[in-house]
C-alpha cells in the first residue's frame, strides 16, 4: 500500500506511447481537481522529459483550477508553461509540468503551479515540488500550497 507522502514512478511511465496526452491531478484537503493535457500522439513521457523546454498552450485559469484559491503573478503577459519550464536566472520558479509567472518579465519567475517544481526566488518554498507557490505581488498574495499529485498517460 502506498502512503500519501510516497513518490511512486512506474518503469512503464517512460516507455508507453501517448495516444492523447496526460491527465494530471492535484489533491488538496481531500479535494482532487483534474486537467487534461493533449500532447503529441506517438511521443513517450521519457522522450518529452528528456528534451529541453516544450511549450503547451493551456490557459492560466485552467492551471489555477487545479487548486482552489491558487495565485500567480500576472504582470508579465508571456508566462512560461509546458514541460521542462526553465527559469529566467538563478533560483527562479521552474516546473517539470506546469506554469511559472513573473512580476517582471526580465526577472526570475516569482510564482508557479505544477508538477516537479522548484525555485526559491522571492521566498518560495523550494521543497514544494507539487502545488502552488506565489510571492508578494501575485493576483492574491503570498501562498504556499502543497498538493498530492497524479500524472497519468493516455
Amino acid at each position: 500500500m502506498f502512503s500519501l507522502k510516497q513518490e511512486t514512478k512506474s518503469a512503464v511511465f517512460g516507455y508507453l506511447t501517448l495516444k492523447e496526452g496526460f491527465c494530471v491531478g492535484m489533491k488538496v484537503n481531500g479535494d482532487t481537481k483534474w486537467l487534461k493535457i493533449k500532447y503529441g500522439k506517438g511521443s513517450t513521457a521519457f522522450g518529452i522529459f528528456m528534451r529541453s523546454s516544450e511549450h503547451i498552450s493551456i490557459s492560466r485559469s485552467q492551471w489555477k483550477s487545479l487548486i482552489n484559491g491558487s495565485y500567480m503573478h500576472e504582470d508579465c503577459s508571456l508566462p512560461k508553461e509546458g514541460f521542462n519550464v526553465t527559469p529566467n536566472g538563478a533560483n527562479g520558479a521552474r516546473a517539470r509540468i506546469g506554469l511559472v509567472g513573473h512580476k517582471d518579465c526580465n526577472q526570475p519567475a516569482d510564482s508557479r503551479i505544477g508538477f516537479g517544481t522548484d525555485g526559491d526566488n522571492g521566498g518560495m518554498d523550494h521543497n514544494n515540488t507539487c502545488g502552488n507557490e506565489a510571492t508578494d505581488g501575485s493576483n492574491g498574495g503570498v501562498t504556499s500550497v502543497k498538493a498530492f499529485c497524479y500524472i497519468f498517460i493516455k
